[in-house]
């Protein structure tokens, strides 16, 4: 009887939605929007129930990701993320450890149930198996496993968004380049994540790129970066200003990354890495539509890379860029 009486659903309920939001809250900024834009573009989006039901999905699936990944890094996080629900004491790692498996088993139900697609569940299938290779294997141990399973994580929650945003639920030529730009960006970069993390991630002994190589890494990252902002930005024809404004956006991102060295500008360089790296052509036609809707008038559709090549239904231009009206 003292338990019930001291039980408070509303006290219960704040403290759930409270421990939900920090398990998820930073990977807003790096996974949550930028997908969703991505996906919105890519798609494109037919609908707003479909928008909403795929941001849904990213959601349920980065909580997935994000409490399977906690479970492993308290040490870490009690040095980088004190605020993180385990090390600052919301849940305990045991209970953490069972709603990541109810987590896994909801991530596939979800799917099926919403999407109804074989290919949705699969996106669900393989990101839990690339949470146990990441986290229970240790693939996220060294920085070259590591960064196999950020392309493989990236790209599930791309297919699924794309897949759940989109009218046919298939993949056309237009997405799958996108999702292959995408992936290459990430495989080749994504270890821009563990520069802010070097002291955790030395507390748990893993062997990331810039615990290896602490100048290699950065040198190596910031050419990486400025090349694949050039190589996009031309094999999407995304036109001159906009080239301009991401070869810019592209060189302020390598800047950081060389010469911003601390833990907390690491950080923001990461945020700004997310916002313009692995999407830049999602980017362009955001941009396009939201100056289109301001204006009045439809942007032009050779600004609109992902929309201008469905319109065209020419080969994908690996090797050069769009050329037409």
């Amino acid at each position: 009887m003292d338990c019930l009486a001291s039980w408070h659903p509303a006290s219960t309920l704040t403290r759930l939605a409270k421990t939900l939001f920090l398990f998820t809250f930073t990977d807003f900024k790096t996974i949550l929007f930028p997908v969703s834009v991505f996906a919105a573009v890519t798609a494109p989006l037919s609908s707003f129930s479909s928008g909403l039901t795929a941001v849904i999905w990213i959601w349920v699936h980065l909580l997935q990701c994000n409490v399977s990944n906690q479970c492993h890094t308290i040490v870490e996080d009690r040095i980088n993320h004190p605020w993180r629900p385990i090390a600052a004491g919301l849940i305990s790692q045991q209970t953490t450890r069972i709603f990541r498996w109810t987590l896994a088993v909801s991530c596939i139900c979800f799917s099926y149930i919403f999407g109804k697609v074989t290919a949705l569940s699969m996106a669900s299938i393989a990101m839990t198996a690339t949470m146990i290779l990441y986290d229970d294997l240790n693939f996220a141990g060294h920085w070259v496993t590591k960064n196999l399973c950020a392309v493989s994580g990236y790209l599930c929650f791309e297919v699924g968004a794309v897949m759940i945003m989109g009218k046919s639920h298939k993949l056309d030529a237009i997405a799958t380049k996108a999702l292959f730009s995408s992936a290459l960006v990430i495989l080749s970069t994504i270890h821009v994540q563990d520069f802010p993390d070097v002291e955790g991630d030395r507390a748990l002994k893993r062997k990331t790129f810039p615990i290896i190589a602490p100048v290699l890494s950065r040198v190596l990252t910031t050419t990486l970066i400025l090349f694949l902002t050039a190589h996009n930005a031309y094999i999407w024809g995304i036109g001159l200003y906009h080239s301009v404004a991401f070869y810019c956006l592209g060189l302020l991102v390598a800047w950081r990354i060389y010469f911003l060295r601390g833990t907390q500008e690491d950080r923001k360089t990461y945020i700004m890495y997310n916002a313009s790296q692995p999407h830049l052509p999602q980017n362009v036609s955001l941009i396009d539509s939201i100056i289109g809707l301001a204006n009045g008038t439809p942007p032009p559709t050779r600004q609109r890379p992902l929309e201008y090549l469905r319109q065209m239904k020419k080969p994908l231009p690996f090797s050069g860029p769009i050329s037409g009206a």
